[in-house]
């Protein structure tokens, strides 16, 4: 793969690739933030304007961090500069923007045979690419997760200072906010991510189908449904502009595949891909006819499809803090239907946290989480990690509270 940065969208990885064997695969050409958004729920003036697009009008470029050795990244660490233009043109330089390095992450794959008690464990490590960005009071920490099953993860670590305002003593937040402190009172308010992803699995022409597990028709008692725990799986293949356009599903534990329809697995006999899910989505509270979501259109959507257009990389468009919706991606979309089935698509996803602080969020916050990952699916012929080898604690210095002992992760 390969890193980059600019002032705008922060960290950017292109050109993602995965050797099997002699074979290089492609994954993605393009993986970068494309906006995010903080609506706050507070109608009343003056805070109705709080509805930041943190990476369109500040940049998570522009606003990234200087990173310190054993505070913000630990272990083994390489760094790379950013040179960025300042109001005057003139080239200024951020030193330690993005910090690359490794890290243990648990374990990877492990099984004890019962019959006989013997085990077999190997221990994950991920390849991580970071940066921290200040957006006035909060701080996001942004990570790119390269893992050994071919697992790709991005996730936020949002902290910080809450945005806050005084109440006079006999007032109250009145149901759109809590108060952290006496008279100061903590605004209810949501963190949008919109993640432009450039794919190429396998190839540039790709396609997006959606899951939807289902209950099984027969009734509870029916030769095909005898005991009623029956379901199955629904795969849609999203063909158009429009159909591309949709939300998450809880009631049926909907994700999305991006596939490349020319090719299939040896075994599953489906489309080579990778599925792409999240367990932080939540809809825009906002009404849909608000001054945020005519900005912020994007966001009435979980997953938009779109063809590739060299012009289109910010959902929230090029000027978002000088535009009214006119050039964003819910208007390009819905202008003129398109084809989206076996082309060069954008797949833009969008997950975030509805943050109702709380009183152990002031005065500086905890780090809260949120993020996706993207799995290979049906991709590999097996698992891609069984070439790693058991760990030990020669390698992982791991040693007992009271007495020094090695060992292995493999029992005999």
């Amino acid at each position: 793969m390969h890193i980059s940065m600019n002032h705008r969208e922060g960290i950017i990885i292109r050109n993602v690739s995965y050797q099997e064997g002699d074979e290089i695969r492609l994954l993605f050409y393009r993986i970068a933030i494309s906006e995010m958004v903080v609506p706050y729920a507070d109608p009343f003036s003056p805070y109705n304007r709080k509805q930041a697009f943190d990476v369109g009008e500040y940049g998570f470029g522009r606003c990234a961090n200087n990173l310190i050795l054993g505070c913000d990244c630990v272990g083994s660490i390489y760094y790379f500069d950013a040179d960025f233009n300042d109001h005057e043109g003139k080239v200024y330089r951020i030193d330690n923007a993005i910090c690359l390095h490794e890290e243990d992450y648990g374990i990877l794959m492990k099984h004890t045979d019962y019959r006989n008690n013997l085990s077999y464990s190997v221990r994950s490590r991920r390849l991580v690419t970071s940066q921290i960005v200040t957006a006035a009071n909060y701080d996001y920490r942004v990570y790119y997760y390269f893992y050994q099953d071919g697992t790709f993860e991005y996730k936020i670590k949002a902290t910080g200072i809450l945005s806050t305002s005084v109440l006079t003593e006999d007032e109250t937040p009145g149901g759109l906010g809590i108060m952290v402190a006496p008279q100061v009172n903590s605004q209810y308010h949501q963190h949008f991510f919109t993640k432009r992803i450039d794919p190429m699995i396998d190839g540039l022409n790709n396609s997006v189908r959606q899951v939807d597990v289902r209950y099984l028709d027969f009734p509870t008692g029916s030769i095909k449904n005898m005991n009623g725990n029956g379901f199955t799986a629904e795969h849609t293949t999203l063909k158009d502009t429009l159909q591309g356009q949709t939300n998450s599903n809880y009631d049926t534990s909907r994700f999305w595949k991006i596939v490349n329809q020319e090719k299939f697995h040896p075994y599953s006999q489906v489309p080579v891909g990778w599925k792409i899910s999240s367990s932080h989505l939540a809809p825009l509270y906002a009404k849909h006819n608000s001054l945020v979501a005519e900005r912020a259109g994007f966001l009435k959507k979980t997953l938009w499809v779109t063809p590739y257009d060299e012009n289109q990389i910010f959902a929230g468009g090029d000027y978002c803090n000088q535009f009214s919706g006119k050039e964003t991606l819910e208007v390009w979309t819905n202008s003129k239907v398109q084809d989206i089935e076996q082309k060069d698509i954008v797949v833009w996803y969008t997950f975030g946290i509805t943050h109702l602080p709380r009183a152990e969020d002031f005065p500086i916050m905890p780090v809260e989480y949120c993020g996706f990952t993207m799995k290979p699916c049906s991709f590999f012929l097996r698992n891609p990690a069984l070439d790693i080898g058991p760990t030990n604690t020669s390698i992982n210095q791991s040693v007992f509270a009271n007495a020094e002992k090695n060992g292995t992760c493999r029992s005999k």
